[in-house]
């Protein structure tokens, strides 16, 4: 018996595939068309919309869904619409990289001694370019017992901000005289005079002043803004009315409302979040 009304309704339920959907194959047999989905409108009553809109089935109530199969290790992999909804934070880390690779790790390390982290030379010589290329784990971001990942950076340069102010300097700014101390000094010199070094600033200085993203002075925010909403399941999929995950064996439908306890964001990969499903 075909379900036509209240398909996806408030609950988070799973079926098996029954004879509705028997003369289909699970497997995709036509270019457009992922796997189960075939099945998946065959039970629900549903029609297959393809490559052109940004959902993939839709029902005679109107219900959009998005249907997905896990992959090989259980996770839920997204497309262009998982890319979209985390370029902010992707950017906002890429920028991030960028600053820590221009820097001069001698000179910091020269003037923190022994409380240099080593780690840091290693994370920035293997894990920088694989986050750069898309790639970003959780402990890659925030670290854990046993890895050095971009929170310990982030937090190591800003004590040294805090610690590293040098003398005092004097900016005009239209016609008042405001005092600055030497980091602040050096990130006005590389803006109005880049590359110059006649300026009195200590070498330090000009290092901690590439650091110019915002997680450098608030490394909180990058655990709870910039990583925790890297993706949002439910803005990840907002055009859909429920999440449709499909097995061989049956399916599962996830309204929109539910999404965000769920799934479980876990990491980025080739630029797209993934998400562990509860």
């Amino acid at each position: 018996m075909l379900i036509r009304e209240n398909v996806i309704g408030t609950a988070d339920v799973s079926r098996h595939w029954t004879q509705a959907s028997a003369k289909f194959s699970y497997a995709p047999n036509r270019p457009g068309v992922g796997p189960g989905e075939e099945k998946l409108a065959a039970e629900l009553g549903g029609k297959i919309m393809g490559g052109s809109v940004s959902y993939d089935v839709i029902l005679p109530s109107g219900e959009k869904l998005e249907v997905k199969e896990l992959d090989d290790r259980g996770a839920l992999r997204t497309g262009t619409e998982g890319a979209a909804a985390a370029s902010r934070s992707v950017g906002i880390i890429s920028k991030i990289c960028d600053e820590l690779n221009g820097m001069n790790l001698d000179i910091l390390r020269d003037y923190t001694g022994d409380a240099y982290p080593d780690e840091l030379d290693e994370f920035i010589r293997n894990d920088v370019p694989l986050i750069q290329k898309g790639e970003m784990t959780t402990s890659r971001a925030l670290g854990s017992e046993s890895k050095f990942g971009l929170l310990q950076a982030l937090q190591f340069i800003h004590e040294l901000m805090q610690a590293a102010g040098g003398e005092e300097h004097v900016v005009s700014l239209d016609d008042r005289q405001v005092p600055v101390d030497d980091v602040k000094f050096a990130k006005v010199v590389d803006v109005v005079e880049p590359g110059k070094n006649e300026f009195n600033v200590e070498p330090i200085s000009r290092e901690i002043a590439k650091a110019k993203s915002r997680a450098f002075d608030d490394p909180e925010w990058f655990i709870d803004d910039v990583w925790a909403h890297a993706a949002v399941p439910s803005e990840v999929f907002p055009a859909a009315d429920a999440l449709a995950i499909v097995t061989p064996d049956g399916y599962r439908l996830i309204p929109k409302s539910k999404l965000d306890n769920v799934l479980v964001f876990t990491r980025i990969s080739q630029g797209k979040p993934r998400f562990k499903v509860t």
